[in-house]
């Protein structure tokens, strides 16, 4: 999955498109282009007095089953749930309360895992009371399961090259994915999958760019990564962004 994703379509109109967010769906706190506004009725019933007749009854409860799907598919497609939190990320803060307290109340009465939803956003939240709302919104689900246990895979090509695969539990069945290519201590590749489906991530004994994978200790893995760092660090040289992904598992690592 690429590291970045080109989400241009969403709600239009009431329809969801490409399963992922068109950038405009929420502007200053309002959700426009056919989707539920926040604060306004979305059970069909009538906006200021005015009477509605049954094919505007009938295009809300399509836009919310429409909306319903949308939420849904965060629970089990990548694309949507990274694309959901890139949106999130460029909104103002008035608009993030604004689709926060929507979020909340349309999830209210599904199926949706809390976390599938407010997960994504929490990881691209940096305020501090936001970050306790969306928290306090994934403890309410009783069970939050993972996907498993880190894995490491480790695989040496023709010119000595070391190429590590670490696989890392999200939530549900998604994981976060860094591979590095190490020559001489040094980082000569690092890529970051923010969340992927556990299930495509690469197994033992897979060929990863034509290098044949197989499963080590996370510690190896790490005291490799390790390594490479503090030789970036003596030499001056710039420590790819892609594996602060690791700070929780590496520590702080000296100089």
């Amino acid at each position: 999955m690429p590291a970045a994703l080109e989400f241009t379509a969403v709600v239009r109109d009431g329809v969801v498109r490409d399963g992922v967010v068109r950038d405009g769906v929420v502007r200053d706190g309002v959700v426009r282009d056919g989707a539920p506004r926040d604060g306004a009725p979305r059970d069909g019933a009538p906006r200021d007095g005015a009477p509605r007749d049954g094919v505007a009854r009938d295009r809300d409860v399509r836009e919310r089953s429409v909306w319903q799907g949308w939420l849904e598919s965060m629970a089990r497609d990548p694309e949507v749930a990274l694309a959901a939190a890139m949106a999130y990320r460029e909104l103002s803060d008035a608009a993030r309360e604004s689709w926060l307290s929507s979020l909340a109340a349309d999830i209210g009465g599904s199926q949706v895992p809390q976390i599938a939803v407010f997960g994504p956003l929490l990881g691209v939240e940096e305020d501090p009371e936001r970050r306790r709302f969306l928290e306090q919104q994934i403890e309410r689900d009783p069970v939050a399961p993972v996907s498993g246990v880190h894995r490491a895979l480790m695989g040496v090509g023709p010119q000595g090259q070391v190429t590590l695969v670490l696989v890392m539990p999200l939530y549900l069945s998604f994981v976060q994915l860094l591979s590095c290519t190490i020559l001489g201590d040094r980082f000569v590749e690092v890529r970051h999958d923010p969340i992927a489906l556990g299930s495509r991530a690469p197994r033992e004994y897979e060929l990863f760019e034509g290098i044949r994978l197989e499963s080590v200790s996370l510690k190896t893995a790490l005291d490799l990564v390790a390594m490479a760092i503090l030789k970036h660090r003596r030499e001056g040289l710039p420590i790819p962004e892609a594996v602060r992904c690791l700070v929780d598992l590496l520590g702080q690592v000296g100089p």
